[in-house]
C-alpha cells in the first residue's frame, strides 16, 4: 500500500513533520497549564524588530573593515539596511533562526561570544590590514629601486656602444646579457 504525499506515516491526513523545525516556547514557567518547554524562551531572544536593529547596523560594520584596507566604505553595503527588500530578508532570516535549532544563535539576547567574536576579527582585520600595507609599501621600494637599476644598466650600455659624437661604435661589446 502506498502513502500519499498528504498522509503521514500513520496514514492520518495533514502536513509531513519536519524533524528540525523546534519553534521557541513562548511559555513562561508557572504559568497555569503550560510547562515551559526546554532551551531558550521568549526572554531569551530578541524580538523580531531588535533583530533587525542588530542585523542592519552589520553592514556598515563591515563597510568600515572593509574601509580599513581599501578607503572609503562600499557605498552599496552602507545603504544595503535601507534597501526596500531589507526589512522582509531580516524578518525571513529572522523566522528561520526562530523555527531552526542550528540558527537560534543569531537572535539569542546572550550573544557574548557574538560580540567578542567582531571585537577580535576588527582587531585581526586592522592587522591584516596594516600589515598589507607595509608589506605594499616594502614592494614599491623595492620595484622602484630595481627600475632604477634597470635604467642605469640601459644607460650605461647606450653609453658604452657609442662614441663620444653620439655615434653608434661598432667595436664596443655587445650590452650586458645580449648574445
Amino acid at each position: 500500500m502506498s502513502e500519499s504525499p498528504a498522509e503521514n506515516s500513520d496514514g492520518a491526513a495533514g502536513p509531513q513533520p519536519q524533524p528540525d523545525v523546534q519553534p521557541i516556547s513562548v511559555t513562561e514557567p508557572g504559568e497555569p497549564g503550560l510547562e515551559a518547554a526546554p532551551g531558550p524562551q521568549l526572554s531569551d531572544v530578541m524580538t523580531e524588530e531588535e533583530f533587525a536593529e542588530v542585523f542592519a547596523s552589520l553592514f556598515p560594520l563591515a563597510a568600515g573593515l572593509y574601509a580599513m584596507r581599501d578607503p572609503p566604505e562600499l557605498q552599496s553595503l552602507m545603504q544595503a539596511p535601507n534597501l526596500p527588500t531589507a526589512r522582509p530578508a531580516f524578518g525571513a532570516l529572522y523566522r528561520c533562526a526562530n523555527r531552526y535549532e542550528w540558527l537560534r544563535w543569531l537572535i539569542e539576547k546572550d550573544n557574548a561570544w557574538l560580540a567578542d567574536a567582531i571585537l577580535i576579527g576588527g582587531f585581526g582585520s586592522q592587522v591584516y590590514v596594516n600589515v598589507s600595507v607595509e608589506l605594499q609599501q616594502r614592494r614599491e621600494v623595492r620595484e622602484a629601486h630595481w627600475r632604477r637599476e634597470e635604467q642605469r644598466r640601459a644607460r650605461d650600455n647606450l653609453h658604452q656602444r657609442r662614441d663620444g659624437h653620439g655615434q653608434d661604435n661598432p667595436d664596443a661589446p655587445p650590452p650586458a646579457g645580449a648574445s
